[in-house]
């Protein structure tokens, strides 16, 4: 998409990726002040990344965007926050300092686009912390970057293939596709993007009519993945 929008390959740009990830943790956990190495590890290695390339040949980097895939063990119960509130403002204060480390670390002027997902599948509790109902984790994800500038949600995870809660080789490489697209279409096309969601619903008679923002139109449903099996959800997952 890259060579294509720039028309030519482009081989003056080198295109970095780093994976500090962690497993099993809280967004307390990886968050700028914990008890864990989370956040210090992404610093590490971006740090490295730029002594590499300026010992190879005096190069300038810049990081174009962050990709935050976490909520799983927020949602699971595994002893931290979850409930909406406190899901937002650790989302939100992670966000900030994550951007401010890394300007300072590359002393590039723009904010890098922070890319999110929506935690979904199995993981997934219909009542948080204070025993309130609702998908809170999930709500914050979609609203946090729904109402801050530079932030993005690319995709839920629930229509890729997984292994109970994991995804799979193909899953992941499936959303880590979706993610390079939308980085794509923010970043080098100047686009907008929201996720496909519902944006207003009302009951009519016995009718209920729903408006969804759709980015590619037109809406399309389609059978999701549950492990390895393409399913079809009665009501297409809906429930009244």
């Amino acid at each position: 998409l890259h060579n294509a929008h720039k028309l030519g390959d482009d081989i003056a740009h080198k295109f970095v990726t780093i994976n500090p990830s962690i497993g099993g943790k809280t967004i307390e956990q990886l968050s700028k002040t914990n008890t864990q190495d989370g956040y210090a590890r992404y610093n590490r290695i971006a740090d490295g990344v730029r002594k590499s390339m300026q010992a190879a040949n005096g190069g300038s980097l810049a990081v174009t965007a962050f990709i935050w895939m976490q909520g799983e063990y927020n949602f699971y119960n595994a002893g931290a926050s979850y409930d909406y509130d406190s899901y937002y403002t650790l989302l939100s204060k992670l966000r900030n300092d994550v951007v401010a480390d890394t300007k300072a670390l590359t002393s590039q002027t723009y904010d890098p686009l922070f890319i999110s997902y929506q935690t979904t599948g199995q993981y997934v509790r219909d009542v948080d912390s204070k025993g309130a109902e609702g998908v809170h984790v999930a709500q914050a994800q979609l609203d946090y970057t729904i109402a801050n500038d530079k932030t993005v949600l690319a995709a839920p995870t629930y229509p890729y293939t997984d292994k109970g809660g994991h995804l799979s080789n193909n899953g992941s490489r499936w959303i880590g596709q979706q993610i390079a697209k939308v980085w794509h279409k923010i970043a080098e096309r100047g686009e907008r993007w929201q996720p496909l969601r519902p944006l207003k619903i009302k009951a009519l008679k016995n009718e209920i009519i729903i408006a969804f923002h759709v980015p590619e139109p037109p809406l399309v449903f389609a059978p999701v993945y549950a492990r390895m099996t393409p399913t079809t959800y009665p009501n297409m997952g809906f429930a009244v």
